[in-house]
Order: structure tokens, then sequence, then C-alpha cells
């Protein structure tokens, strides 16, 4: 039986998903017959699901950056059915990205790991200035459009930032 989709095959979707207060973008390649094939950390492999087991229920969008390219994506996704999930190195959008030809990494733990890093870095430096340099790499990594790495957002903090405080010293 073919479910109802909306998503042509190779499409990349995805889907909001909340799991310990954090939210964050799930993604899977759409098989153009209601189907997805995504990397799941419930089952810890590439599996292959109906939309509505995907997606929980809610409601799932097409990837705005990752586009997919028509069955280049889903020919890939197939191979990879059953492969592990890792949440460093082989999650959902690694999967994606991976399918898509695109550079394998995960933005989405980029920004949390960066963010997180820097926020510690906040609480516990001695200096100031050294604060207000973190404070703006954690700020550039919550303002981060998704599916965007943090790391050139988080370098123009820095860069901007100590230009900044270089300034007020100077003065």
């Amino acid at each position: 039986m073919t479910n109802l989709t909306i998503f042509d095959v190779g499409a990349t979707v995805m889907v909001r998903m909340l799991d310990r207060g954090i939210s964050y973008w799930h993604y899977g390649i759409a098989d153009g017959r209601g189907n997805v094939i995504h990397c799941s950390k419930a089952h810890k492999k590439v599996v292959i699901e109906t939309e509505n087991e995907f997606s929980c229920g809610r409601r799932i969008f097409p990837s705005p950056s990752i586009i997919g390219k028509d069955t280049f994506a889903y020919d890939r996704a197939l191979r990879f059915v059953g492969a592990a999930y890792d949440l460093f190195q082989s999650n959902c959008e690694h999967f994606v990205r991976m399918c898509n030809g695109l550079d394998v990494e995960s933005t989405q733990v980029q920004k949390y790991l960066i963010a997180c890093g820097a926020s510690a870095m906040v609480l516990i430096a001695p200096n100031p200035a050294i604060k207000a340099v973190f404070a703006s790499v954690a700020l550039a990594c919550a303002l981060t459009p998704s599916e965007k790495s943090p790391i050139p957002y988080a370098a123009l903090a820095i860069g901007i930032t100590s230009v900044g405080i270089a300034a007020v010293i100077s003065n």
C-alpha cells in the first residue's frame, strides 16, 4: 500500500523534535511513497519508516538548505539501511548530508557543543573581557541559522568582540 506524501523521491525532510528539553531537527530522505529513510536514535541504526513513524505525528518540512538530488540521495540512503547510529559521528544530519554528497557534519551538534563550552567559560573566566568574548560566541551559536555551521559565526563574534575590547582598552 502506498502512503500519501507530498515529498518527492530523494527529498531531504525534517521534523522538529524535543528530547529532555532540547529542541532539534530530525532529518531523513523521502522515498516518494510515504516512507522516510533516516538514522534513528531510537532504533540505533538507519531504518525505513512511514512518514508518521518518522515524525511521531508531527509536521514534516522539506529541508530549506539540504536539497535532495532526486534518486541520488535515495539510492545512497538505501545502501546504508542498518548502519549504526552515533550522536557525534553518524546521526541523522550526518546521514542526510552524506546521502546528498555534502560535507559530513552535524551543525546542530557543533552549535550545542560550542555554545555549552562558551557558556562554561563565561561562568569560570576570571577576566571580564574574556567573559565578553565567550558570551559573544555563545550568542553567535544561538543565533546561527538552522543547517548552517556556527564556526564562522563564532569566529566573527570573537573578532568583533576582541576589536571592541581593544578599542575600549586603548582609550
